[in-house]
């Protein structure tokens, strides 16, 4: 008797979660992609990577521009230059060995208190 009741409460919590899931690729999932779900710290630190990466080839202390990163293949040359979600490009920032990525932030004006800024 106890493990018909428990047989009966684990297939309902497994409907349960079937129907979350149905719901959230139905519903959700769609909006999330109309919206643009990556955000601008993923999209920084993608490009962070790009950078690291194609320094590995051009020197510790070179400095790539987007369209290198682009022509190099470490950026989806099929998309346009990515932006952050006020439509203002990246910054790639190079000092010495070190790297930023900066998001100028909804003013569009850098070295504000609203920039992203993501370091290597």
């Amino acid at each position: 008797m106890q493990r018909t009741s428990i047989a009966r409460i684990l297939a309902a919590l497994a409907a349960l979660a079937l129907l979350a899931g149905l719901v959230f690729r139905v519903l959700l999932w769609p909006k999330l992609q109309q919206a643009g779900a990556r955000t601008p710290r993923v999209d920084a630190a993608i490009l962070l990577h790009a950078v690291v990466d194609w320094r590995s080839s051009h020197g510790p202390t070179a400095c790539p521009s987007l369209a290198e990163l682009r022509g190099a293949m470490l950026i989806d040359p099929g998309e346009p230059l990515p932006t952050d979600p006020w439509h203002h490009q990246y910054i790639i920032e190079c000092a010495g060995e070190s790297v930023a990525i900066r998001a100028p932030g909804p003013d569009g004006k850098v070295n504000t208190l609203d920039d992203l800024l993501m370091t290597h």
